[in-house]
């Protein structure tokens, strides 16, 4: 018969699934020390308890099958989403010790994936509409076991019609300008980039828009399809009712 024998299976991290099927085993797991207070520590074999108070920092047991997991039994991590504008929100959660990655979502749709294990927080200016409801949802990752944490905000009333995000940017490593407009009432709109000489750089929209909120990208390039040379910009953009214009500054 064979026997196997699992020493140095720490269970205070838990962060991976073990399995063995129909084969005798036996496994010492170590347990890190008596649990405080009597209480009880458990590991499972396909569900069921097979120990309970932990002596001398370990538990032994024989049998058939031994599953142990997992990355949800390290703690729980909680994310806080916080309104900075209309069109940015600021995400922050608690740390866990176990996990080796982090991935976000919004509306059910990746914002941001393979996000390092010690990171806490991340700003979102994605495309984001003001007098919106939107729901974030983190998940750490370690193996096959993850945990999930969510929240949800409702981004106010933007004081602004035209915010350029990004906007010192460096477009040779794949940066782009991302700039939300906002249009009161059924109009013509153009958005069109000048050097500071005046010339006109990129013409990026020049149509008529439904009201709405909406978001148009620079990727740094002129009407020639070249990518412009270093230095400051000016975005400008034109409506019925405003006229206004906003400076970045474009890197190579």
């Amino acid at each position: 018969m064979k026997k196997i024998l699992w020493t140095g299976l720490w269970l205070l991290s838990l962060g991976f699934s073990a399995y063995a099927y129909e084969i005798d085993w036996n496994v010492f797991v170590i347990t890190g020390g008596e649990a405080r207070g009597g209480s009880w520590g458990m590991v499972s074999s396909l569900g069921s308890p097979v120990c309970g108070k932990s002596e001398g920092g370990g538990y032994c047991e024989t049998g058939n099958y031994i599953a142990v997991s997992g990355l949800q039994q390290t703690g729980s991590i909680t994310l806080q989403a916080m309104v900075v504008s209309s069109a940015m929100v600021r995400l922050t959660w608690n740390d866990l010790t176990d996990e080796q990655y982090y991935s976000l979502s919004r509306d059910g749709i990746a914002i941001a994936s393979w996000l390092p294990c010690n990171t806490t927080f991340y700003q979102d200016t994605f495309q984001l509409k003001a007098k919106t409801q939107y729901l974030y949802e983190i998940t750490a990752y370690k193996g096959t076991e993850s945990v999930k944490g969510t929240a949800t905000v409702i981004t106010p009333e933007s004081k602004d019609n035209f915010i350029p995000y990004h906007n010192l940017f460096h477009p040779a490593e794949g940066e782009k300008v991302s700039i939300y407009y906002k249009i009161e009432n059924a109009c013509p709109v153009t958005i069109k980039l000048y050097n500071l000489a005046g010339e006109l750089v990129r013409t990026l929209l020049d149509e008529n828009k439904s009201q709405g909120q909406y978001w148009i990208d620079w990727d740094g390039k002129n009407d020639d399809n070249d990518l412009c040379a270093s230095g400051v910009y000016i975005i400008q953009i034109k409506t019925d009712t405003f006229k206004d214009s906003k400076k970045i500054l474009l890197i190579k």
